[in-house]
């Protein structure tokens, strides 16, 4: 059933899953190749190429893939600071895939906000702590001029970083307090959707988890639903209640954490999960080292059939001639293969 905002007149899909906070269908983003003097456009680089999921209130969904596969692009177009090609964005019912800035400012700016790998690339070195984390406040217009400087405070104290230091510069932090500060700006609005993009990628392993820890407290506190993207798989285990394994742009399995990582059924996922470091399996027994022969084939020049079966050592001739459907197999795990089983 379709109502329009008043306020916005924007059209609005009441969804009857009132517990989806966010719906991709057939979700594409494509980057044009050009070349020649006039700069005409000869082909298209398929960052993303068809993502579908539904992501539900309170939830984390993981995001993993190797270099390359799509994940940071699919986060940026989530949030529209990438135009998407193709495909609806639908957040809270409303479609948001191809509103103007002002239309997105008044209806989901302030709800989907976004933590960045390198937080110090993200913080201006000239301004304050007091002037990055207050300027979404002044932006959206929220809070008295007065009170603005309080809720600066509250918010570093949230992050669990001393409120004396809202004079402070970036540069005067470790990466993990920056990583804070980040995550504290992120809050200033009080989203529903949070995407962490690698957001403790550039961290040592004793910080990672105390920022891990972090985001599962304020998503306790606040109620918060995050996209955690990231290539580190024990890191999504932890964080993640689903997870979601891209390759080349497409979605090439998607489970609840303990069955995709107990029991993966696409031939990339067992080979990025036989990666992972562990001594012993639950048996005893060491794991497999599934070497995947050859490079990442070029996005703007994907294989046909199935995008993975130039790398696949199950592939058969069907997988190299016909796309495989993303289909779901067992109860909420979905796979893209014709020899899941």
């Amino acid at each position: 059933m379709i109502s329009v905002n008043e306020e916005t007149k924007v059209p609005t899909i009441k969804n009857e899953e009132t517990s989806t906070l966010l719906e991709l269908i057939d979700v594409k983003k494509y980057f044009p190749i050009k070349a020649g003097l006039l700069q005409k456009q000869v082909g298209n680089v398929k960052a993303v190429d068809g993502l579908t999921l539904k992501i539900k209130k309170g939830e984390t969904i993981g995001i993993v893939g190797e270099s390359g596969c799509g994940k940071s692009t699919a986060g940026r177009t989530i949030i529209r600071l990438y135009e998407p090609t193709e495909g609806k964005i639908i957040f809270k019912g409303t479609d948001i895939s191809h509103l103007s800035e002002n239309n997105l400012r008044k209806t989901v700016r302030k709800d989907i906000q976004m933590i960045f790998q390198d937080p110090f690339a993200t913080l201006n070195p000239r301004k304050t702590l007091r002037s990055i984390i207050k300027e979404p406040l002044n932006t959206h217009n929220l809070y008295s001029k007065k009170d603005r400087d309080e809720k600066v405070k509250e918010l570093l104290d949230t992050v669990g970083l001393n409120s004396s230091f809202i004079n402070r510069y970036p540069h005067e932090f470790s990466g993990g307090q920056r990583q804070r500060i980040g995550i504290a700006r992120a809050l200033a609005l009080k989203p529903e959707l949070i995407i962490a993009d690698e957001a403790v990628s550039a961290l040592d392993v004793s910080i990672q988890a105390q920022i891990i820890n972090l985001m599962q407290d304020l998503q306790s506190e606040f109620g918060l639903t995050y996209i955690f993207i990231s290539h580190d798989l024990s890191v999504v285990r932890h964080i993640s209640d689903r997870v979601a394994v891209m390759y080349l742009g497409k979605m090439m399995e998607l489970a609840p954490k303990t069955d995709l990582y107990t029991e993966p059924l696409h031939p990339y996922t067992q080979a990025l999960l036989s990666a992972v470091p562990t001594p012993r399996s639950r048996n005893g027994v060491k794991r497999e080292r599934i070497v995947l022969k050859g490079e990442l084939p070029s996005p703007s020049n994907p294989p046909t059939g199935c995008v993975f079966h130039t790398r696949c050592p199950a592939a058969t001739e069907i997988c190299k001639q016909v796309i495989p459907q993303f289909k779901e197999v067992n109860k909420e795990h979905f796979v893209a293969c014709h020899l899941y089983e």
